[in-house]
């Protein structure tokens, strides 16, 4: 058989570069749905879950900045575990972080369709935003769109993305300026209402608030800085500018998320939360912004917000989809998926990756109508992904204290705890109908990795329980949680808050101590960090060669 095409991904991305990225990845759909589902879970205190979303953000990023900064790879966090903890613990990160990836390019391109349909009430069902077969057809082509445009070069492709980058600082903050000036009513937040009344700030309680977190999409629109990572293999100066990117795309989408929630609230017509924020709604659920702002008066706007509603999702659904061939490629080279998906082009793109994108995101879009139903899958499944990356964090500093570190993270063992606990969690919150097939799908992969290497080694398991038996404790817990837990949240209610979260965190807390100590043999480790180290090196070299030449 003849071999298949290989080469090596362009270091062609900088600081601005890498931000647009982040920002792009973060500022998508979210900040054009968000608003409206935080605000009927939570009311006035969505603003408090958006607070508290980028402070839970900021923890995975510091562990993210180490990471990536010493071992600049596509889908690094992944490949390390499997440095750290071995093959099947390297599996499941990869194929969860995978179907967290490949979830959001047909996020995107269902959001477009939402909003177009507005003008084309066919592409929605008649009870607000749920894509009709038409819809979801016509988001198909779109998603396939994006598809077609990242087969260009990276260097293409970051000139566009910085492009729609600068449109995404600009709508959304006139959006919020108008709205403040037009139509801003104190009373929708309740200052002067009684705790606990349905007109309080806080009508919900904490249950509210994390609700948004998870259902309302809060975690899932700040969740895109990850991309900046996973780019990293094509970043020029990965050691000074990730740490930056990371910051500037966190705390810029944190500050913009809390401003169109607040000055969502404010514009909203009193009459329409009279009856409890949970029966929040208008004509137009499927563009919810665009109809807030055709009542507030300010309709030319509301015009260039569905040009938005096309170039805010588009350029989100373009950086993932780029960052979902990347993870595709990396998912390849680890031996987890056929090496036919770590071909790359002369333009350096992984295109038969590009491809499988293609082809799942058609699936998902046909399974998943609804903007929130992806919203809350995509938020389980990336942030059970993420989640090794404290557990990687603190296995290298025991592995490889001495190794190159452009950054090296304050306080680590604190940061990565809190990380670790933060992303449990979040999974927890996202509710059973996500949670529980995201954690029973992650099990099965665990089990039958297992399975199958006992039967292909003659039972000599080459990872053994103690490497990976934390993600087990990890997934049952925080899928029987989601279950039985908070009924804000979507659970039975059999076990109340607070003590729900207390189960999950503590469950976290002894998963992260077993992971710690489960972690591959210094020898092991450090043969495969080896391998990964070279290629790293290689790839740095070739770069400054090219960089050279131009």
């Amino acid at each position: 058989m003849a071999a298949l095409p290989t080469g090596r991904m362009k270091r062609e991305l900088g600081l601005w570069g890498l931000t647009a990225m982040g920002i792009t990845g973060v500022v998508g759909s979210g900040w054009l749905f968000a608003a409206f589902f935080a605000a009927k879970l939570a009311g006035p205190a969505a603003v408090v879950a958006w607070l508290i979303g980028g402070g839970l953000m900021v923890l995975t990023g510091l562990c993210f900045a180490e990471v990536a900064t010493a071992y600049p790879l596509s889908g690094g966090g992944a490949q390390l575990a499997t440095a750290t903890h071995g093959r099947t613990i390297g599996l499941v990160s990869m194929w969860l972080l995978y179907l967290g990836y490949v979830s959001t390019p047909a996020i995107e391109a269902a959001a477009i369709i939402d909003y177009t349909g507005s003008y084309f009430p066919s592409l929605v069902e008649e009870s607000g935003a749920v894509l009709s077969w038409k819809g979801r057809g016509v988001a198909v082509g779109v998603a396939w769109v994006f598809v077609v445009l990242n087969f260009f070069s990276i260097r293409w492709f970051n000139r566009l993305n910085s492009t729609l980058t600068w449109w995404k600082f600009a709508i959304p903050l006139l959006v919020v300026g108008l709205l403040l000036l037009e139509r801003f009513e104190w009373s929708n937040f309740g200052w002067d209402q009684p705790a606990g009344s349905p007109q309080s700030f806080m009508p919900m309680g904490w249950g509210g608030v994390l609700a948004a977190l998870s259902a309302g999409g809060v975690v899932f629109s700040l969740s895109g800085f990850r991309i900046v990572a996973d780019m990293a293999e094509e970043a020029a100066n990965p050691g000074r500018d990730i740490p930056r990117a990371f910051g500037i795309a966190i705390l810029f989408a944190t500050g913009l998320y809390v401003l169109v929630q607040g000055a969502f609230i404010g514009a909203l017509d009193p009459s329409s939360h009279a009856d409890g924020w949970a029966s929040l709604g208008f004509s137009g659920d499927s563009a919810p912004l665009v109809t807030l702002l055709k009542l507030a008066g300010i309709a030319w706007l509301a015009n260039v917000l569905y040009v938005d509603a096309v170039i805010s999702p588009g350029g989100s659904c373009l950086a993932y989809t780029a960052a979902t061939a990347r993870v595709g490629y990396a998912v390849s080279n680890a031996g987890y998926a056929p090496r036919l998906f770590s071909q790359i082009n002369g333009k350096g793109v992984p295109f038969m990756s590009l491809l499988a994108c293609a082809g799942i995101s058609t699936l998902l879009i046909a399974l998943y109508p609804a903007w929130d139903q992806l919203a809350a899958l995509n938020a389980a499944a990336y942030f059970l992904s993420v989640a090794p990356v404290a557990v990687v964090l603190l296995a290298l500093r025991k592995i490889d204290p001495d190794g190159r570190r452009p950054f090296r993270l304050p306080f680590a063992p604190l940061v990565a705890w809190a990380a670790f606990a933060s992303n449990a969690l979040i999974v927890s919150w996202c509710g059973p109908k996500a949670v529980v097939p995201t954690a029973a799908a992650a099990l099965l992969a665990i089990l039958g990795d297992h399975f199958h290497a006992r039967r292909a080694t003659n039972d000599r398991v080459p990872d053994h329980w103690s490497q990976w038996g934390w993600m087990v404790l990890l997934l049952v817990v925080v899928g029987a949680v989601s279950l039985v837990g908070d009924p804000a949240v979507g659970g039975y209610g059999w076990l109340p808050a607070p003590w729900d979260s207390f189960l999950t965190a503590s469950a976290a807390t002894g998963a992260l101590w077993w992971a710690w100590k489960g972690r591959s043999s210094s020898r092991e480790a450090r043969q495969a960090l080896s391998e990964i180290r070279t290629r790293v090196s290689a790839s740095m070299e070739q770069s400054g060669r090219s960089a050279q030449r131009a």
